[in-house]
């Protein structure tokens, strides 16, 4: 089974909205730390919180879940198994994640150094672990990679628990073959209550990947949802009301949960109506190679960018924080895709390979796209 040229579109006409709902998942908080104060607003009122609840804790929640999914669909879609095209894959994924990984981190490992050995700065751009200049050899491949902790640029957990994922096909491929149901409905319930005991790769990657990998090797296309597309959107909406009603509740987490599986579903849906409309799937389909350099840059463009505008407007009211809340990922991914513009004008050879060769979606229909 091959993916047909309309889902291959409509996976690509995902790719940059989803990456919009991350950086708006990043940039969440109303306040900001500078070396023992805080700007911003600790206490907001309930609706410019329950704004920012809504498209950061819920509607760009399914942002992470639906790139294992469509990860795990791709990567195994008309695969027949074999150790030498596994093999194949594993190298083509050294082109698409390792090496952008060990670059972006790498460079958000020198920028930061920089940073704190700048009198003036270094007090705005702590490290997770503690000054760079005292790191032991260990220090630096756990910021670079995440041993046990996040990677330095924080967003590329989401690569590094792909990367092991990946690694895992060969027992993920034994699953599909003799426990194909168990192993999902196993997975499924560890995500849900949740019961995990690895923090890498976490319950998400593991469960959706596999997923995504168990459509796939049923011939299962991924849109299947379109059959009862209907009836997804009021039944998530239903759902994401309730989520924000019972906050707090004992079984708030399981309403989170179930919601984020129907917005998955509704996104999945929702890109039916996206390529019916010309001129948005036209701009969909061109941001689609925007979208993995976003993803790689908005931090720590992000967290400069908001320490900067909090520490010169100095925003004292909810209307001002929310305002921001908007503007900033807004200069992030237009700078974030101005600079995009110009490498790939000046430099694209360099840009395809810190991308992962991630240029427009015709490779998508190749199954070589993980973002």
């Amino acid at each position: 089974m091959k993916l047909a040229q309309s889902s291959s579109e409509r996976i690509a006409c995902l790719r940059f909205p989803l990456i919009i709902g991350v950086v708006f998942i990043h940039g969440y908080a109303a306040t900001v730390d500078f070396s023992g104060q805080t700007q911003g607003v600790a206490e907001s009122h309930w609706l410019s919180g329950l704004i920012r609840d809504i498209i950061s804790q819920h509607l760009a929640r399914v942002a992470v879940p639906l790139f294992f999914l469509l990860s795990g669909y791709l990567f195994f879609l008309g695969m027949q198994w074999s150790w030498r095209q596994y093999g194949n894959k594993l190298a083509t994924r050294l082109r698409s994640l390792v090496l952008p990984f060990l670059f972006w981190n790498g460079l958000t490992l020198v920028l930061l150094a920089i940073a704190q050995s700048l009198p003036a700065l270094n007090s705005y751009f702590p490290e997770q672990g503690g000054a760079i200049s005292a790191y032991t050899l260990y220090d630096y491949l756990n910021a670079l990679f995440g041993i046990d902790r996040f990677p330095v640029a924080y967003q590329f957990w989401f690569i590094r628990d792909l990367m092991v994922m990946i690694l895992l096909v060969p027992l993920i491929q034994f699953f599909l073959k003799f426990l194909p149901r168990f192993a999902l409905l196993t997975l499924f319930l560890c995500w849900f209550y949740p019961f995990w005991p690895w923090n890498i790769p976490c319950a998400t990657a593991c469960f959706f990947f596999y997923a995504g990998a168990f459509l796939a090797v049923l011939q299962r296309d991924i849109f299947i949802i379109d059959h009862v597309g209907k009836w997804v959107l009021p039944l998530y909406l239903a759902v994401l009301t309730a989520d924000l009603l019972l906050m707090g509740s004992t079984f708030h987490g399981h309403i989170h949960r179930i919601g984020l599986l129907l917005g998955l579903a509704s996104a999945l849906y929702g890109t039916k109506f996206m390529v019916e409309m010309p001129k948005m799937k036209s701009f969909l389909l061109r941001a689609a190679g925007w979208s993995f350099f976003v993803f790689a840059v908005h931090e720590p463009l992000l967290t400069m960018t908001r320490k900067t505008a909090y520490y010169f407007l100095q925003p004292s009211s909810d209307v001002f924080v929310l305002s921001l809340y908007f503007l900033i990922p807004v200069f992030v991914v237009s700078v974030s895709v101005a600079a995009f513009s110009v490498l790939n004008m000046i430099t694209p050879g360099f840009l395809r390979l810190i991308i992962g060769g991630r240029m427009p979606s015709k490779s998508l229909r190749k199954g070589d796209q993980n973002l």
